[in-house]
């Protein structure tokens, strides 16, 4: 069986409402008032693990650096799934090596319950900037 989830709140609504009984929000509205990156970012929090897989690896091929925090809140917000963590850190390791939202997240996961993602963020933070990245001189 299908689930459908208000794309502003997640609560769980019929195929055919028109409105969210939970928050009183249409879809079209709601996706109309946000860009298709705010979209992305506000699916990170879904409930349903391949819906925020899916958002992971569409902001990761943004290269966008204001998604970096919001990707490793993800990651600090579902720190038991450790395959959607480790996707989240290849996101922000693609971000340009000196882009400050990219060292803040990285700096935020260092703190994460799994220590496989705290020493990956970790030796991210102490790599100096390949060749050919985006952000290096």
């Amino acid at each position: 069986m299908t689930q459908y989830f208000c794309p502003a709140c997640f609560a769980e609504v019929g195929s055919a409402a028109p409105v969210c009984l939970a928050c009183g929000v249409t879809a079209a509205d709601w996706e109309a008032d946000r860009t298709y990156t705010q979209r992305l970012v506000h699916a990170l929090g879904h409930p349903v693990p391949t819906t925020r897989m899916m958002a992971i690896l569409a902001l990761k091929g943004r290269l966008e650096p204001d998604t970096a925090m919001p990707l490793a809140l993800c990651a600090q917000a579902y720190p038991v799934d450790v395959v959607q963590g480790m996707e989240i850190l290849r996101a922000i390791e693609a971000l340009a090596a000196d882009a400050p939202q990219r060292q803040a997240a990285l700096r935020n996961l260092t703190t994460h319950p799994s220590r496989l993602m705290r020493d990956r963020a970790a030796e991210l933070l102490e790599q100096p900037p390949r060749t050919g990245d985006p952000g290096s001189p």
